[in-house]
């Protein structure tokens, strides 16, 4: 799905007219129209403020953020990575959150270790 047919796909969610977004975002409805028609690209402060408006990550809105890649998870588990994707996380609040995932993956990692030490 183009960039554009994301914009348009969330605008219609909201049920929102495209003067609608165009006024919440700050442009031009004729502007918005060549974006969802993927005839201009939006510039990235313009992508930030759409997703924004949307609440969303702008991974989601550019179509980046790889689902296929956590499509293998547990769907709450998955449900809470893509939350935490929207949130405005300051770096305090990011070195927290990958410090209690390493210790976690570590620590299956030694489990595994010594599951399979124990079994040789």
């Amino acid at each position: 799905m183009t960039l554009g047919e994301q914009i348009r796909k969330f605008r219609k969610e909201k049920n929102w007219t495209q003067n609608e977004l165009a006024e919440k975002v700050g442009v031009h409805g004729r502007h918005l129209s060549k974006i969802e028609n993927d005839h201009v690209n939006p510039t990235r402060k313009l992508k930030k403020k759409f997703a924004e408006t949307f609440e969303i990550s702008i991974d989601e809105l550019t179509g980046d953020f790889k689902k296929s890649s956590l499509t293998l998870l547990d769907p709450e588990l998955q449900k809470q990575l893509q939350e935490l994707a929207k949130l405005d996380l300051d770096e305090e609040d990011k070195i927290v959150i990958k410090r209690l995932l390493g210790a976690m993956i570590i620590t299956k990692q030694m489990q595994s270790l010594l599951k399979n030490n124990k079994a040789c």
